[in-house]
């Protein structure tokens, strides 16, 4: 279904409650049949300012990519999640939660990336608890089988993740947010980090 995208409209739904907007891109260029990087700049092509990532995003890039979804930049621009100390790498925040798709399915919404999941020390999704899962490579296209399968840990494998997210959550407040480090944990939270 390669299409033609010099005229931008890109026939897919807006952006899912949290979805990121690389997840938006990524949604648009399986239906085009090109890898996201090609739909960016397809998109970003006659601007000679550069467009920034599409989570950082120009003004331009931003209100570019609105008219090509069908919704108002100010709308799009919520989806953002640029860089951050307690965010994984852009490159890495590849991960989902089998529950979320699998309810998305059933809606008959598409999968989506969403923010939540792409904290540094996040191994559970805040909505349901799951273990998150790497995504398969071709994730946004359509053909992936469902249900999606929840990991099965062991209990003692659940209480090892369900530690190492409270600790990252603890983390990620003493360092970025202001919260008090545990008096009951040794060390600082910059040690921690290090």
């Amino acid at each position: 279904m390669k299409a033609d995208v010099t005229n931008q409209r890109w026939w897919i739904r807006p952006p899912m409650p949290d979805e990121s907007l690389r997840s938006v891109l990524s949604r648009a260029a399986a239906l085009y049949e090109r890898s996201p990087g090609q739909l960016w700049a397809s998109l970003n092509r006659d601007d000679p300012r550069p467009p920034g990532d599409v989570e950082s995003p120009s003004c331009a890039a931003v209100r570019r990519m609105a008219t090509a979804i069908g919704m108002s930049a100010s709308e799009l621009l919520l989806h953002r999640q640029p860089d951050a100390p307690w965010l994984l790498a852009p490159q890495a925040r590849n991960v989902y939660c089998p529950m979320c798709w699998n309810e998305d399915r059933a809606r008959g919404m598409p999968c989506s990336i969403r923010r939540g999941w792409n904290r540094v020390l996040r191994t559970t999704c805040p909505d349901h608890g799951c273990p998150l899962r790497l995504a398969p490579e071709q994730w946004a296209t359509s053909s992936l089988s469902h249900p999606f399968q929840p990991p099965a840990f062991t209990q003692q494998e659940q209480q090892i993740l369900d530690l190492i997210e409270a600790f990252g959550e603890a983390l990620e407040r003493s360092l970025y947010f202001g919260d008090p480090w545990p008096s009951e944990w040794r060390g600082n939270p910059q040690t921690a980090r290090q």
